[in-house]
């Protein structure tokens, strides 16, 4: 009898552990806040209007900072034709590149996004994400969108604030100094951000 009682007792110690183990999984899961990835967000809402610009070499993008340190863990694009675009992250003021990625677009305007060592991101730290529109030698066409407004930007969504836009008439990766514009957004790379 003392042997089932002890063994009764390791039984329950083993479930009351188990429970507490699971109940601080829970806690643990609970705290991961979800990615943010603000070009698909824009996307979504009924008041920009998408156009489609004619085939030119060019690397289009954003400048953007994030209101919460976190991690930058992919890349992604939507461009109107199929082909492998770049796309790059960099640090707006030192132009290093930062992270850079090339993406198989097979279906047309639809994003795709692909996985990269994830990136930490500092607080109000300004980036650009940029794509190049030249795809095995050859320039393809790619999407603006804008809004009623004369000047969209700034504009925030969740943790993450676009500056201006950015663009540099190039056939090859390079970092996107060539103008900036506040009134209309170029290229559609996204990146998904997830704040600490």
């Amino acid at each position: 009898m003392k042997n089932i009682r002890t063994y009764l007792s390791a039984l329950a110690l083993v479930a009351l552990m188990t429970l507490i183990s699971c109940s601080k999984d829970d806690d643990e899961t609970a705290k991961v806040k979800p990615g943010e990835n603000i070009m698909t967000t824009l996307l979504q809402e009924t008041t920009w209007t998408q156009n489609t610009a004619a085939a030119v070499s060019w690397e289009l993008g954003y400048v953007f900072s994030t209101a919460s340190t976190g991690k930058i863990t992919k890349l992604s694009c939507k461009m109107p034709e199929p082909g492998s675009y770049t796309v790059s992250l960099w640090d707006q003021s030192t132009k290093a590149l930062l992270r850079q990625k090339t993406l198989e677009q097979s279906t047309p305007d639809k994003f795709v996004e692909a996985g990269i060592d994830e990136f930490p991101v500092e607080k109000d730290k300004k980036y650009v994400i940029s794509i190049n529109t030249v795809v095995g030698g050859s320039a393809k066409k790619f999407f603006t969108i804008s809004n009623t407004n004369v000047n969209i930007f700034p504009i925030a969504r969740g943790s993450i604030l676009v500056q201006s836009s950015v663009y540099k008439a190039v056939a090859t990766p390079k970092f996107p100094d060539g103008g900036a514009e506040t009134g209309r957004m170029y290229g559609f790379s996204d990146f998904t951000f997830i704040p600490d």
